[in-house]
């Protein structure tokens, strides 16, 4: 498959600088190699749709989120990525994040889906203003 990269910056919203559109899609390209998500399920991520049950579409968003320093090594939600974001409000990220942290499974890919799905079940701004927005993508055969 070819992949066309479209960069919306993961942390142009954060506080530190955000990673290079090299690193961005090169993280995404090797994320959708290694899960094979399918284009479906990538226009779901992307659109902050994460209404889905695909064990693939979970491992992609675990990949992603490590790859691009959304997640520490244990897989929980940092902070960085929603810090200054003008229209997310601070005190529900410091209420709730920790809060979606705490949910855990066996599977670490099921366990960033229900840590993301919490974040956008209880911070809708996150959703709505796409606070965290993966880079788009479309396939090609």
């Amino acid at each position: 498959m070819k992949f066309f990269v479209f960069i919306v910056l993961i942390a142009a919203v954060s506080a530190r600088s955000p990673p290079e559109p090299s690193v961005i899609a090169e993280t995404l390209g090797k994320c959708v190699a290694d899960t094979e998500v399918s284009p479906e399920v990538l226009k779901k991520i992307q659109e902050h749709d994460l209404n889905f049950d695909d064990a693939k579409g979970f491992c992609f968003e675990k990949c992603l989120c490590r790859g691009l320093g959304v997640c520490d090594e244990k897989f929980k939600l940092t902070t960085g990525p929603f810090t200054d974001h003008p229209k997310v409000p601070q005190e529900k990220i410091a209420e709730f994040l920790p809060k979606c942290n705490e949910l855990t499974s066996e599977n670490e890919c099921e366990m960033v889906h229900m840590r993301f799905k919490c974040l956008f079940e209880k911070i809708p701004e996150v959703r709505e203003f796409k606070a965290l927005s993966p880079p788009k993508a479309t396939a090609e055969e």
